[in-house]
């Protein structure tokens, strides 16, 4: 068996980079990637798909009408740059998925000086990610990182 073939992953990123790095995950290494471009897609997804795998943007847009938004007044999670939407997602996905089956994340950030503060808020909440990459890094490091998690 091919741990690429059989492995789902869903990456959730809000712009053109994300289908960047989709196709490049997908059409290059092989890999199982659905994409999702916001958090109440990703969550409808994560809902209906059995995935190993969330490779989650930190920030993203939060309309007032999303399933995140009681959770963001709840857990204020955000810095002067923005709100940390995908960890509000990973805390909705950790509650009410990861009780029914286990499954990996990946943190993605454009702003890869925020990591202290993304570690520090993630503690803060009690939600917990496997690995960390920038946008900034080439998309084989996001891969390499993938395999690692994955096998």
């Amino acid at each position: 068996m091919n741990w690429k073939t059989e492995k789902r992953i869903l990456l959730v990123e809000d712009n053109a980079k994300g289908e960047f790095f989709k196709d490049y995950l997908s059409e290059i290494q092989g890999l199982n990637v659905d994409w999702s471009v916001d958090v109440d897609d990703a969550w409808g997804l994560a809902n209906t798909h059995d995935y190993d795998l969330f490779i989650l943007d930190v920030m993203m847009p939060l309309s007032d009408d999303s399933i995140l938004y009681k959770d963001q007044q709840r857990y204020n999670l955000k810095n002067e740059f923005g709100m940390f939407t995908g960890l509000l997602l990973l805390i909705k996905l950790q509650l009410e998925i990861g009780c029914k089956r286990d499954f990996k994340t990946i943190l993605f950030t454009a702003r890869g000086q925020q990591q202290v503060d993304i570690e520090l808020e993630s503690l803060k909440v009690g939600v917990t990610y496997d690995h960390f990459v920038s946008k900034a890094d080439e998309p084989i490091k996001l891969y390499r990182t993938i395999e690692t998690v994955l096998r």
